[in-house]
């Protein structure tokens, strides 16, 4: 029997296994959220002594020791025309169908990368789209760690159903009878391809919420892997928040001025929720006297085009995409509370980022919000999709706000996001992935 004192996974012969355990982490890209949450992990399993590499699809030119861009003429030419290549013939087969469906079939030059690096397991984050198909997911020789995202790895082509919201019906089952003729079967044939190829397990999937892990084990595809809910890992000095008064000046805010936020990547696309938020700011700003809302700002960052950025007497300013971290930082400490008003989400990176500078977060109460948000400790969580809810917590929030200070604000999200814990939850998942029947039979075989 196993002593009680001894630890599974300090004790020394197990950390000499993992010492000599390869991972390689394939990643399409390095900007965005999945690129970012990718090597936050990658660095997290790297200071445990975990040999992690990551290889991108596309980055930048010069990467970091241990992260390789795909640099060969070969691959980026690749990487850049053959998934709009293939779009371009799906969008002659079935019309506007292709717009809204990613299908899996497009393969990547990735053998010689494997066959480089030799993991012993390869984990994967955000792939498809000309960096891995899921036919190659299938024939990979070792055992394959997921990483999801968003739903695209098990869904009908979509990331999250809320994509499809500019379809006749908003949500629905997984192949929605209100979906035109063309888009269904463009839908059933990209599903149907996924299942021949993944429904057999290749390893173990990761989800960094709850709700994703959920909707994982509940579909088609993942039924029968091991699924898991893991935070993403967030070390605590790469982010840089800065004093809220400071970062209030520096910005050019009123010191006695109540500053909103809302950003995103794609800010303006349906589903994160943007319109939702504008009614519910023009009606606060409505049920408002007007002295007060001129000491309401609202910062917006990312790209935000296309939509009507007014909310009677409230202030609204545009600050772009924002590149450096610092400046992003800087941005989220001057906020006296973040929105995220998206009508489907995962784990978002913008709300992680934001109650790690200590700002109070207001979401509605979808998806994996839940993990982050504790309602009236850290921020509010709202009825989903209730612009009335949302006014009002948007009010509570900006005179009467009673939230943890900032500074437990910030411990509590670092305990939860702890790049050790978070690896060593990684380090368990590896060994059983290593240790199963189908990674035996893969190893005999090679």
């Amino acid at each position: 029997m196993r002593d009680a004192q001894e630890n599974p996974i300090t004790d020394p012969p197990f950390q000499h296994r993992f010492r000599l355990m390869k991972v390689l982490h394939l990643v399409l890209r390095d900007d965005g959220g999945v690129g970012r949450a990718a090597i936050r992990n990658h660095h997290a399993l790297r200071d445990i002594g975990v040999d992690s590499v990551v290889a991108l699809g596309t980055g930048t030119e010069s990467p970091p020791e241990h992260i390789f861009s795909m640099q060969h003429p070969a691959q980026r030419w690749w990487m850049q025309w053959a998934p709009a290549l293939h779009r371009r013939a799906l969008r002659v087969r079935y019309g506007s169908a292709a717009i809204h469906l990613r299908t899996s079939r497009v393969p990547g030059l990735i053998a010689s990368t494997i066959r480089r690096h030799n993991p012993d397991v390869i984990q994967l984050h955000g792939v498809f789209d000309g960096l891995v198909s899921a036919r190659q997911v299938a024939s990979f020789p070792v055992p394959v760690v997921w990483t999801l995202h968003d739903m695209l790895p098990f869904s009908p082509g979509y990331h999250y159903r809320g994509d499809m919201m500019d379809l006749p019906k908003e949500h629905g089952p997984l192949f929605d009878d209100h979906w035109p003729a063309a888009t269904k079967r463009l839908a059933t044939r990209i599903f149907q391809h996924k299942l021949s190829c993944l429904g057999t397990p290749k390893g173990a999937v990761t989800a960094p919420s709850a709700w994703l892990a959920d909707e994982a084990r509940e579909s088609e595809i993942f039924r029968n892997w091991e699924v898991s809910h893991i935070h993403h890992a967030f070390p605590k000095e790469s982010w840089p928040a800065a004093d809220p008064v400071s970062a209030k000046a520096a910005f050019r805010l009123a010191h006695d001025s109540r500053c909103l936020l809302f950003g995103a990547e794609g800010a303006s696309a349906p589903r994160k929720g943007a319109d939702l938020f504008l009614q519910a700011l023009r009606r606060l700003s409505a049920s408002l006297d007007p002295s007060i809302t001129s000491k309401i700002v609202l910062l917006v960052f990312g790209a935000s085009e296309g939509m009507d950025w007014q909310a009677g007497d409230i202030q609204i300013r545009h600050l772009g995409r924002i590149n450096d971290t610092s400046v992003l930082a800087q941005a989220y400490s001057a906020a006296d509370v973040f929105v995220c008003p998206s009508r489907e989400d995962n784990s978002p990176n913008t709300v992680v980022e934001a109650l790690a500078c200590g700002t109070p977060t207001i979401a509605f109460h979808q998806g994996g919000l839940p993990d982050l948000i504790e309602d009236g400790r850290n921020g509010f969580l709202v009825p989903p999709y209730d612009i009335e809810a949302m006014a009002k917590a948007l009010e509570r929030a900006i005179h009467h706000p009673s939230f943890l200070p900032r500074s437990e604000i910030q411990s509590n999200i670092f305990a939860l996001s702890d790049p050790a814990s978070r690896a060593a939850d990684y380090q368990r998942i590896y060994q059983q992935v290593i240790a199963s029947p189908r990674a035996q039979a893969l190893q005999t075989r090679s």
